[in-house]
């Protein structure tokens, strides 16, 4: 490991409640209020039929729920549906300088670990999300540094969802390691123009995104290995550096109604 990983994952594992400042707190209860709003109100859409069809048929099992409708499947499948459903109506929260979605990345895995965890306090529950939002705002300010083509929002979740769930499941320093590598090896690398060009289903491959998170530290937790995870390949490492010391969760923008920014492409990117 590096010192960038290796800072990373010390926070991850070792951030507390009373770590965090007053107004991230705050914070992070207007982002669950808000991601679960975003999640309630996209259950009722024709993707989110699709996507609890899919999880009940082909993700069964009884470790996690699914949201408003209560079902019971597999922690992957509720993360993969609970995902979908964040992101469905585009009213989930964002952050510019990645162009993309923490929030609907971030508290589907955190519920589905929070279940396979057993025993979550609500302080442990708001620490994590927090952690999954910092990791995922960073992630993705590094996917977009490295990489040429614009991705997903899913493509960055993903590294932070397997974080999240592995701090919530108690893993070692090594096994964290792995679930981000393997969360980021398999994450979905979409070709977000296209579906911006030709609009579909597959949203900013949220729920997708949310499935491998989980999948990825559930392997980890296993013993599966996966790749150095991107921290390292930060062009600016005070990006990672300044984990717990400048909390990027502030700096989100909330919705006031349903739309993507894409909806009128005369919008500046950035």
């Amino acid at each position: 490991m590096s010192p960038l990983t290796d800072h990373a994952i010390e926070f991850t594992l070792n951030t507390r409640w009373q770590d965090l400042p007053a107004e991230v707190q705050h914070q992070s209860k207007r982002c669950l209020l808000d991601t679960l709003g975003a999640l309630i109100a996209g259950s009722q859409t024709p993707v989110a039929a699709i996507m609890r069809k899919t999880a009940l048929e082909q993700f069964g099992g009884d470790q996690a729920t699914i949201l408003v409708s209560a079902d019971r499947v597999s922690a992957a499948g509720a993360a993969l549906a609970n995902g979908f459903y964040g992101n469905a109506l585009d009213i989930d929260d964002g952050y510019r300088n990645i162009k993309g979605h923490p929030g609907a990345c971030a508290l589907p895995p955190v519920l589905a670990g929070a279940e396979l965890a057993g025993e979550c306090s609500g302080r442990e529950f708001l620490t994590t999300l927090v952690i999954a939002y910092e990791l995922g705002i960073r992630a993705g300010v590094i996917r977009h540094g490295t990489y040429e083509i614009y991705h997903s929002s899913g493509s960055w979740g993903a590294i932070a969802g397997a974080a999240a769930v592995g701090r919530l499941l108690g893993f070692s320093a090594r096994q964290m390691f792995h679930a981000m590598g393997a969360a980021e090896y398999h994450a979905p690398i979409a070709p977000m123009m296209k579906g911006i060009d030709t609009p579909s289903m597959g949203k900013d491959s949220i729920g997708w995104g949310c499935m491998v998170a989980v999948q990825s530290a559930l392997m980890a937790r296993d013993g599966f290995t996966g790749i150095r995870p991107l921290f390292d390949d930060a062009p600016d490492p005070l990006v990672v550096k300044r984990l717990g010391q400048e909390w990027e969760i502030l700096n989100l923008y909330f919705k006031p109604y349903a739309a993507c920014r894409w909806g009128n492409r005369r919008w500046p990117a950035h």
